[in-house]
């Protein structure tokens, strides 16, 4: 590890934050939630990590999502009208989430319908998964596995393999 990265993994080691994992769509189901699991057991090596699922039938139902969310909380909503960042540049937005001072970080992702223009608004970071739209147990699982993908880059972790 170069002294770059070693300084950069000191920094990023020893903030303490919750990330709170906030999905629509209600309940997980059998195909997916082992999957999911396994990413949000290595986040966890890295953050204390929750999920809590809201269910509603309700397009944006914004109100649900708005009762969970504090406001200091820094918030990155997974949306097909985000923002595309590459990987490594989804690690340098971790790293500036981490820097902010904020305790927590809150990652949505809603239901069928998504979310709404006031979670939108209230999120520091709109991201695009994908310019393809993927239904929402699987984006929970993309959404999970790239948040432990950029952790990992900022531990200097061997998981994430460029080029």
């Amino acid at each position: 590890m170069h002294h770059a990265d070693k300084a950069r993994y000191a920094r990023f080691h020893y903030i303490h934050m919750h990330i709170l994992f906030l999905f629509g769509g209600g309940k997980f189901d059998t195909e997916t939630a082992p999957l999911f699991e396994h990413f949000l057991t290595r986040v966890k090596r890295y953050y204390e990590s929750s999920v809590l699922l809201i269910s509603s039938d309700h397009k944006h139902d914004d109100a649900l999502y708005m009762k969970y969310i504090k406001p200091d909380d820094y918030v990155l909503v997974c949306d097909e009208r985000g923002k595309t960042l590459t990987t490594p540049q989804l690690a340098v937005a971790w790293e500036n989430m981490l820097q902010s001072g904020k305790k927590r970080v809150v990652v949505i992702v809603g239901g069928a319908f998504g979310v709404g223009d006031t979670v939108r608004s209230r999120a520091q970071l709109v991201l695009s998964l994908s310019s393809l739209i993927f239904p929402h147990q699987l984006a929970r699982i993309i959404a999970v596995e790239q948040t432990y993908r950029a952790l990992s880059i900022l531990s200097g972790s061997k998981y994430h393999h460029e080029g």
